[in-house]
């Protein structure tokens, strides 16, 4: 499965802290959410019961530097609550790549089966270059 996302708020601007700690989910954040929930329902999602990777191919709005962890939680949070699974603990696999900006911003999420050939041929993949650069570091 592939969505096309609109450019989510950071972790820091997703969540608000509240009176006595309580953190809460601000306007920003609710507006980004009801963003991903329409485009679920326009695609018809049904919900994965399984684990999953996901690869986000992140194209921010602009130049500025930024952290591609900062964008994970509203993003898999939203994918939440748009029902593409039923808890984000199914996501067993995160890559994210930051690219180059594009107007307004944009995260191609692709989400595929954790235990598939393709995941499967990622995580070797990923393994072996982990297994290079620690040897290499060692030297």
């Amino acid at each position: 499965m592939q969505l096309h996302l609109p450019w989510p708020p950071t972790v820091n601007s997703y969540y608000g802290g509240g009176m006595h700690g309580r953190r809460y989910v601000t306007h920003k954040g609710k507006a980004f959410c009801e963003s991903v929930v329409d485009i679920c329902e326009q695609r018809n999602v049904q919900q994965i019961r399984h684990s999953v990777a996901v690869i986000a191919h992140m194209h921010p709005p602009d130049r500025r530097t930024r952290d591609c962890d900062n964008y994970w939680k509203a993003l898999l949070d939203s994918m939440t609550a748009g029902r593409v699974w039923d808890d984000d603990s199914r996501v067993r696999l995160q890559i994210g790549e930051m690219l180059d900006p594009v107007r307004g911003g944009l995260v191609v999420v692709t989400v595929i089966d954790h235990d598939g050939d393709a995941a499967q041929g990622l995580r070797a993949m990923l393994a072996g270059i982990a297994e290079s650069e620690c040897d290499e570091w060692e030297a």
